[in-house]
């Protein structure tokens, strides 16, 4: 197993063992490199949060207020629970993970790891691993990353898995230089999906520029914003090196902007450009096509509705193909 001494020496770890979760706060606080979660944010996978919102938030010009979930909690309470029973998953033969259970038959060698991680070879990145797994068949050590999610999550990916995921597995392989993850989903609490990542340099190597420009961005921004007086022309100094913003990502990214908008203290009239008056034009044409094929769908919707009601029917079942519900609202799991 990797331990501090085994490290080569372009790889540091420093230990978090006996941190308090304020001075794990704090030290997270001071590091300039993108951790695992951070990495799909910044390539364009994350649904959830926009990379431009990744960067304001490491130029400490933005937080969003934190919500939590359930899945959150979930993740956090279940973590080292879920950590000790992966020894008993055989993922070549997941029905026997009861039995190997019951039988004290630990298939697999898991560690924890107190300690956040980092290379000299990718100086932009940082690790927090969930933990070192050495999986039945294999001698090597591979990286251990849990996520708790929900059914309805799990059916927005293909095969179940969300990308960013995928993105921050090969980060933190990269950081480590191992050849393997183990990604370990826990849908609704009972349903365990178990995948093995292999390492893919090429697949990195197309990340990993996206990467290295965001933090340069950021670097150049720091250096910008250090004698700036307020928060607003902080803001207009760095937005000169402000990321592209993923169409992917527009929802996040709205949200982002919304926020922003609110800090605005004065209202300001300004002449704008003959780009933005061809997007606005587009958008006022792209919102009328679009009242008219929202009826459309209305229309159909409410014809699959009529379809339901008339059968006193809760679900449509099409096999392998899905199936529509109609409780309170109406949901399609339709494969495509």
């Amino acid at each position: 197993m990797i331990t501090n001494k085994s490290l080569p020496k372009h790889i540091k770890a420093v230990d978090t063992s006996k941190m308090s979760r304020k001075e794990w706060e704090q030290f997270r606080g001071t590091l300039t490199t993108l951790g695992g979660s951070d990495v799909g944010t910044c390539i364009g996978l994350n649904r959830w949060k926009s990379n431009i919102e990744l960067f304001y938030e490491k130029l400490k010009l933005y937080k969003r207020e934190f919500h939590d979930s359930i899945p959150m909690m979930m993740g956090r309470e279940l973590e080292a629970s879920i950590r000790k029973l992966i020894a008993y998953y055989d993922i070549e033969n997941p029905d026997a993970f009861l039995d190997n259970y019951h039988a004290g038959n630990k298939v697999n060698l898991i560690r924890q790891r107190h300690a956040t991680f980092f290379n000299d070879n990718v100086p932009e990145l940082h690790a927090n691993i969930d933990g070192l797994i050495k999986i039945k068949g294999r001698d090597d050590w591979g990286v251990a990353e849990i996520k708790y999610q929900s059914g309805q999550s799990t059916r927005v990916w293909e095969n179940g898995i969300n990308p960013s995921y995928i993105a921050q597995s090969m980060a933190y392989m990269e950081v480590l230089e191992l050849d393997y993850a183990v990604l370990v989903l826990i849908e609704d609490a009972n349903q365990w999906n178990v995948h093995v990542i292999e390492r893919n340099d090429e697949l990195w190597a197309q990340f990993y520029p996206t990467i290295k420009d965001f933090i340069e961005r950021l670097s150049m921004a720091k250096s910008m914003i250090e004698d700036a007086v307020d928060e607003s022309e902080k803001f207009q100094q760095a937005s000169t090196f402000e990321p592209t913003a993923y169409t992917e990502q527009a929802k996040p990214y709205e949200s982002f902007l919304s926020d922003y908008a609110k800090t605005r203290d004065n209202e300001l009239v300004v002449e704008g450009d003959e780009e933005t008056l061809l997007i606005a034009k587009d958008i006022v044409e792209r919102s009328e096509e679009l009242k008219g094929l929202e009826e459309q769908l209305r229309h159909r919707k409410n014809l699959v509705r009529k379809y339901m009601l008339d059968n006193q029917a809760q679900v449509i079942t099409f096999g392998d193909a899905g199936n529509i519900t109609y409780r309170s609202q109406l949901r399609f799991n339709i494969k495509l």
